[in-house]
């Protein structure tokens, strides 16, 4: 049974923060701007026994708190985890029929709304077929979060694997930064700072898979 009372824990981390004399470092999860105030959180997190919580739950909650209310693309296996979170959020998920509309489109809404929209596709191919509309989006300083599905740990350690590419590395010369998420621990940090480099002065795309 899945507790997604994520708020909760996070209020209840402010108040151990201000009780050992720390509340200058108040966690600011909605502008995410204390990344190691995230850090704190996803350690606090890990250690409520009675939340269970997969990556996907985690790295939807983190999006919903750091503002993205609206994720454009194709679902297809490797993202079939994260569509099952996107369906228990808040976060809305319009169905596109090719990625690159699905890039475009939420380029379109951050140009209108000044606020990052998401754009999602599966690993390889779907993930090139991105690329158009992100870069489009750094060149014309539109905020943009791109998410790609990748290959799990098994298979990007083989040599070659099918479909499998260096996608933050094919992202990289088009955004204002590319990541990939490899932890629980790491993922609240990199979703904060991500989506506050894409909304910072000259925004941007930024890439995460």
């Amino acid at each position: 049974e899945v507790d997604r009372s994520l708020k909760a824990i996070m209020s209840d981390i402010h108040d151990r923060i201000a009780a050992e004399g720390r509340e200058g470092n108040r966690i600011n999860y909605r502008r995410g701007a204390n990344i190691a105030g995230y850090r704190k959180v996803a350690t606090a997190i890990s250690a409520y026994g009675e939340v269970k919580m997969n990556g996907a739950e985690l790295f939807v909650s983190c999006l919903q708190e750091a503002g993205v209310r609206i994720i454009y693309g194709v679902p297809g296996e490797e993202n079939t985890h994260l569509m099952m979170a996107l369906q228990a959020s808040d976060i809305r998920f319009v169905l596109t029929r090719h990625e690159q509309a699905a890039a475009f489109m939420a380029s379109v809404y951050g140009r209108l709304t000044g606020k990052p929209a998401g754009c999602l596709s599966t690993l390889g191919p779907g993930a090139t077929n991105l690329l158009t509309g992100v870069a489009d989006a750094t060149l014309d300083y539109v905020p943009l979060i791109a998410i790609t599905a990748q290959a799990g740990r098994a298979r990007m350690s083989l040599s070659e694997s099918h479909q499998v590419i260096d996608l933050e590395a094919l992202f990289r010369p088009v955004t204002k930064s590319s990541h990939m998420l490899m932890s629980a621990e790491a993922m609240p940090g990199i979703v904060a700072e991500a989506v506050r480099q894409a909304c910072a002065a000259r925004p941007g795309a930024v890439h995460l898979s």
